[in-house]
């Protein structure tokens, strides 16, 4: 019969310059996490508000555009007049 053999292993791991353990790690990736969270719900209102605002400044410019197409008419029927006078008087 062989006497029992016991073989102990023991190590100690230096922690690596920059390296995170335990809860830290939980800690540091929960922070990401809330900060990439908060990150993409900026993105998704900012674009929103973007297309919210856009049809706006459509029609916004789409009475400027009557009016002004309006001012036109009127100078178009203005100067009507005149051609067909100067046309009676030659």
């Amino acid at each position: 019969e062989s006497p029992a053999v016991r073989v102990v292993i023991e190590a100690e791991e230096e922690p690596i310059a920059g390296s995170v353990e335990g809860q830290g790690l939980g800690t540091v990736a929960l922070a990401l996490g809330i900060l990439g969270g908060l990150g993409v719900a900026a993105l998704l209102i900012g674009a929103i508000m973007w297309r919210r605002q856009r049809p706006r400044r459509e029609e916004r410019k789409a009475p400027e555009n009557q009016e002004e197409e309006e001012e036109r008419a009127e100078l178009n029927q203005s100067e009507e007049p005149e051609a067909a006078e100067s046309g009676a008087a030659g």
